[in-house]
């Protein structure tokens, strides 16, 4: 009896010392988790498949039926998700009816789950169903913060949060809060809360139903506020909120309330996908209100968009429209959050690239009766590859183009032409079917360095329309010659380049005069004349740090004319363009023309961009055009200077003599304080008193993500003064 009493103890004290020398393996955590609860056993082949993608390495593990334990740390690494923790139970129970394969850990959690960074108190995961809990969990997509006091993982890779919170503050003190009792973010962080509640320094603010976003499009604020006061829309009201998320589709409302004037609402909507060329903005905006010019309290619209695509077979598509209710709305509405710029076009474009052609399908229409409109009704453009012609070295290209135009005039200045001239025959719109082609030939030969490239060309138009209501036929030969050589010099430092050049280009008569065919275009309108530039481009080069730069750019070049009896002498004018990079962060650049007849700067531009360190920076501009120099939209045509006389544009609006002076400076004084500064200032133009213009802007960045902006605008007609609120993103990643 003794003796086996002995051997009772011996048996009893061994399991002591044993508890002693070992720690029992640590039990799974119980947990209520049904959205982990497997639904069926998987088979074999799964749950081999399952067991082979998961790698565990543990710090002194502690192994004991089927529990793999630590206390010491650890990594958990299977498909989809990374667990990193000090305290760490991996449960492999595949044999067991039913099979248990979970995870639970705790104690510097660190979680990694469909490109997704989360922490928490505790967590209890099940591998077999790719599903589990996050307790006290949160995460973050800067400047996003969130989080719960429940985290589920769903098979599918959606987050489902109870009692969560959405935050801009990174610290624990949540100074701006959204709380929603459910918040899903699925794999692709498009991110869904239902009732949600607005808390600013925990005082509830708004309430909203539904709110829906990208936790990457940090690029669009989801809600901006400003309050505006003076000028033209005097004391006002604007909120901006992203109502809609679908995918890539954004949409965005605008309410605007003006106590002086009336309410306002827009919508806007963007699509951009990463991963495809299409793009797709529209803005829809309604005001009940006044307009500067007109007293009477009238409904306003604007519905503008822009549509860019590519279409099966590579098929370019381009397409905009802009219906404005009158031609102040654009103007007086110009908010930064909502640009809404003078009116554009309506016009769509179809065009095909291949390797040998090139062909576009263009339509223009007019849709505001207060704009004046070359309509093409269509237009269709082929062009083919330049080729060389057989052996010849001769290359021939051609393009021609099929159109439709109906030029219509605003209803403005047919009302104020036909108070001057009542017979009408000045305003009338006009229109005319036209075709036209423009074959050209050039060879370019060298000897000793010198490139000498003659070319000759025609254009010819058919008009089915013209000023006397018959069918027309133009013929416009153009020919030329371009030479250019090029000289260089090598210095220790540097290496200097030198270009002349001399083009010469002559148009021979039109068949029929200028005045007698439509002018749709600057491509209807020729004359005889002929011009020859000549000058000479010089570059400075640098190698600096492995970098080839150019610091010095000059070119000095003029223009001799003849058969053009308009123009005062055969070289009227010289000119020069400069661009010097005395520094890396230092560029002055200048461009001028000289009037040699009138003996006076012709234009003048010239610019200075300094950026001193990472906090400040400034930039200055003189502008200066006298009388002499025409407002062309073709720099290099000089059509206009040929054919009228210098007497009859100086009465006409080509000619605007004026001097502008423009600034702009940036300074940061700390990492959340920053301010612009822009200056417009106008003088010396013509019946046109001198202005001033400036804006002051300041950012304050408040609760770590929002951006407090103050704007003060000083205008020529009056002054605005606005306070914007609005979430930034963060600096970008390096």
């Amino acid at each position: 009896m003794r003796q086996i009493l002995f051997l009772l103890l011996l048996a009893f004290s061994s399991s002591l010392c044993a508890l002693q020398l070992t720690d029992d393996p640590i039990k799974p955590w119980p947990v209520d988790c049904r959205s982990c609860i497997p639904t069926c056993n998987p088979s074999p082949l799964e749950l081999k498949s399952l067991e082979e993608n998961v790698v565990v390495d543990l710090l002194d593990p502690i192994y004991a039926d089927g529990v793999l334990s630590t206390e010491r740390g650890g990594v958990l690494v299977t498909q989809g998700i990374r667990v990193q923790a000090r305290k760490i139970v991996y449960v492999k129970r595949l044999d067991s009816d039913p099979p248990e394969f979970s995870l639970f850990c705790e104690g510097d959690l660190l979680i990694d789950y469909q490109n997704k960074t989360l922490v928490g108190r505790c967590f209890y995961y099940d591998l077999l169903t790719q599903s589990g809990l996050l307790i006290d969990g949160r995460g973050a997509a800067p400047p996003w913060y969130l989080g719960g006091k429940e985290i589920f993982f769903n098979p599918d890779g959606e987050l489902t949060i109870n009692q969560g919170y959405i935050s801009t503050s990174e610290s624990p003190d949540k100074d701006v809060m959204v709380l929603s009792t459910k918040i899903y973010v699925n794999k692709d962080r498009i991110l869904t809360a239902n009732n949600i509640t607005f808390r600013l320094q925990g005082v509830p603010l708004a309430w909203f139903p539904k709110v829906k976003f990208n936790l990457m499009s940090i690029g669009d604020s989801p809600l901006a506020v400003q309050v505006g006061y003076g000028g033209f829309l005097k004391t006002n009201l604007s909120l901006r909120y992203r109502f809609l998320t679908l995918g890539e589709l954004y949409g965005y409302l605008r309410l605007d309330g003006y106590l002086a004037r009336g309410p306002g609402v827009g919508i806007e909507t963007e699509y951009a996908p990463c991963d495809s060329s299409t793009e797709l903005y529209t803005r829809s905006y309604y005001a009940h209100d006044i307009s500067i010019d007109d007293p009477k309290r009238k409904d306003r619209y604007r519905l503008e968009g822009s549509y860019l695509g590519c279409w099966k077979g590579d098929i370019q598509v381009k397409g905009f429209y802009d219906f404005v209710s009158d031609g102040d709305m654009a103007a007086e509405y110009q908010r930064k959050d909502f640009d809404l710029n003078p009116a554009e076009r309506t016009e769509i474009e179809f065009r095909k690239n291949s390797c040998n052609w090139i062909a576009s399908l263009f339509t223009r229409v007019r849709v505001n009766r207060f704009q004046s409109i070359n309509q093409e009704l269509p237009t269709f453009y082929y062009t083919w590859r330049p080729f060389e012609i057989g052996s010849t070295g001769v290359i021939f290209e051609n393009w021609v183009k099929a159109s439709y135009f109906d030029y219509r005039f605003s209803d403005e200045i047919i009302e104020a032409m036909k108070s001057k001239d009542p017979d009408e025959k000045k305003v009338r719109n006009f229109h005319s079917a036209h075709i036209a082609i423009s074959p050209s030939f050039y060879r370019p030969f060298w000897y000793r360095g010198l490139t000498i490239t003659p070319y000759a060309g025609f254009r010819g138009i058919m008009y089915s329309n013209s000023q006397d209501g018959q069918a027309v036929g133009q013929a416009v030969g153009d020919v030329g010659v371009r030479a250019e050589t090029s000289l260089s010099k090598c210095f220790p430092y540097f290496k200097h380049v030198m270009e002349p050049y001399i083009d010469f280009r002559y148009l021979t008569r039109p068949r029929i005069p200028l005045d007698h065919a439509y002018i749709f275009t600057i491509y209807d309108a020729y004359n005889i004349f002929g011009v020859t530039r000549f000058g000479v481009r010089n570059s400075i080069y640098t190698k600096w740090g492995g970098c080839i730069n150019r610091p010095i750019y000059l070119d000095v070049w003029t223009n001799a004319f003849s058969d053009g009896r308009h123009i005062p002498q055969v070289i009227p004018k010289g000119y020069a363009n400069i661009e010097w990079f005395p520094l890396s962060y230092l560029f002055v650049s200048m461009d001028s023309a000289w009037n040699f007849k009138h003996r006076e700067l012709d234009f003048y531009n010239s610019r200075i961009d300094w950026t001193f360190t990472q906090n400040a920076a400034l930039s200055f501009e003189y502008r200066h055009r006298s009388k002499y120099d025409w407002r062309k939209a073709d720099f290099y045509n000089f059509l206009i200077d040929v054919t009228r006389s210098e007497k009859r544009l100086l009465n006409s609006p080509l000619s605007d003599k004026r001097d502008t002076f423009l600034a702009r400076l940036f300074y940061r004084w700390n990492p959340d304080i920053w301010g612009k500064f822009i200056l417009r200032h106008g003088w010396n133009r013509d019946d046109m008193p001198t202005y001033v213009e400036y804006e002051i802007e300041v950012t304050r960045v408040i609760f770590d993500h929002w951006h407090l902006i103050f704007t003060y605008e000083n205008r020529e007609s009056d002054n605005r003064y606005s306070a914007t609120l609005r979430l930034a993103p963060s600096p970008p990643t390096r």
